[in-house]
């Protein structure tokens, strides 16, 4: 007990209680410490030329510290805490050869990805590996217990990607196009998962649409288990033990959230990045909003990307009328004299909006009607000075605002 907090205590670097156990063992001679020393004047030197220069004292001692960090690395690593083995390692391989491991492991730990996204081109150059060198050796240095938790954490996120990857193949979805290159792992699998379960879906990545369908079919039709476990069986390694976790993870954690949500607000809502959605340039984006948001899709007749509709829907809520995507002239009026009476009920629309557009839409309809519309009809549509008492004025600024159905006077 007592050997073993003596040892916690202990926090010199690995290099300098390899360094001295070698010499107090008789392991590093007089003469092999004498060239540690002149090699370790090198590594220095060389170290403050690539973080910066071997020119300023500063410099040179942070270099110093780095040496050390890189030296105790691989020196822990290749005698597995064995300082013994760490002395001997010392004695047989030059001080520069244990600084180049420490440097190479530290490359490799960069080159693992930091997060889970398709991205290409993850692998990093020397250049680009700077900065985290500069971090992992002086600035938070990493000993060989941290280095190991990080490599581990790395490695089971390189899993990650390549499952992904292989999944997005065996979905046919073949080489990914630059959207796709910063979806997330997880959301690949959610999507894969989803599609194995509703059996006899086809076996693809959803587009929109498919995505749609699939979340209907969840409601009510048979699970299609056996097909998951089928697939799961062929499944190769290294990714068997992964696969079958990402599967029960959805059974219990994205299935029930699924099944309590709409297509819409799985896309778009608090919900949104789980799911991966394939590009489909063939797919009408307009049959996507007729699904997920039929009350808006009749409202304004499919026009759904048409402002002046927008604005005649949101006009007549405001006032109190059906919405619709034609203004025709007598509605006009009729809108013009219940905002001169009673003005325009803001919350209605803010109401609708939320209710009844689509989720990815409501922010922005919001804000058209708040910042741009509203103050806007509120200027053009009253009356303060009786100019007006026709409503031509107003009347004219709704056939340029809204889908009217009249033609302007010439």
């Amino acid at each position: 007990m007592l050997a073993t907090q003596l040892s916690t205590l202990d926090r010199r670097p690995y290099f300098e209680k390899a360094l001295q156990y070698g010499l107090a063992q008789g392991i590093l001679t007089s003469e092999r410490f004498e060239i540690i020393l002149a090699d370790g004047a090198k590594g220095i030197v060389q170290i403050a030329n690539f973080f910066g220069t071997a020119y300023l004292r500063q410099e040179l001692e942070t270099a110093r510290d780095r040496l050390v960090t890189l030296l105790s690395l691989y020196l822990e690593a290749v005698s597995g805490g064995d300082l013994h083995a760490a002395a001997v390692s010392l004695r047989e391989k030059s001080l520069l050869s244990h600084s180049k491991g420490g440097s190479d492991m530290l490359r490799a730990l960069i080159d693992l990805p930091g997060d889970t996204l398709l991205e290409r081109g993850r692998r990093k150059s020397p250049e680009t590996q700077k900065p985290e060198l500069n971090v992992w050796t002086y600035a938070e240095p990493l000993d060989f217990h941290a280095y190991t938790a990080k490599l581990r954490e790395g490695r089971a996120r390189q899993v990650e990607v390549e499952y992904a990857i292989w999944l997005l193949a065996a979905f046919g979805q073949g080489e990914l196009d630059e959207p796709a290159t910063q979806a997330d792992a997880a959301s690949v699998v959610s999507s894969a998962m989803l599609v194995l379960y509703v059996k006899g879906a086809p076996l693809r990545m959803p587009s929109l649409l498919d995505f749609v369908k699939l979340v209907v079919a969840l409601q009510y039709a048979e699970a299609g288990a056996p097909r998951v476990r089928k697939f799961l069986a062929a499944v190769p390694e290294p990714f068997g033990e992964l696969a079958r976790a990402s599967y029960a993870r959805f059974v219990e954690q994205t299935l029930p959230r699924i099944r309590g949500c709409s297509a819409d607000s799985l896309l778009h809502g608090g919900g949104s990045g789980i799911f991966f959605i394939r590009d489909d340039l063939g797919e009408d984006s307009r049959a996507y909003e007729k699904r997920v948001a039929g009350v808006w899709y009749r409202a304004t007749s499919g026009q759904v990307d048409d402002d002046h509709v927008i604005a005649t829907v949101l006009l007549l809520v405001a006032t109190g009328f059906p919405p619709k995507a034609r203004l025709l002239k007598r509605e006009a009026r009729e809108i013009i004299a219940v905002f001169r009476t009673k003005g325009f009920d803001s919350q209605a629309v803010l109401a609708y909006i939320e209710t009844y557009a689509p989720i990815e839409h409501r922010q922005e309809f919001k804000k058209v009607w708040r910042d741009d519309l509203m103050p806007e009809a509120d200027q053009a549509l009253g009356d303060p000075d009786d100019s007006d008492r026709h409503m031509e004025r107003a009347t004219t600024y709704l056939q340029k605002t809204c889908k009217a159905e009249w033609k302007a006077k010439k």
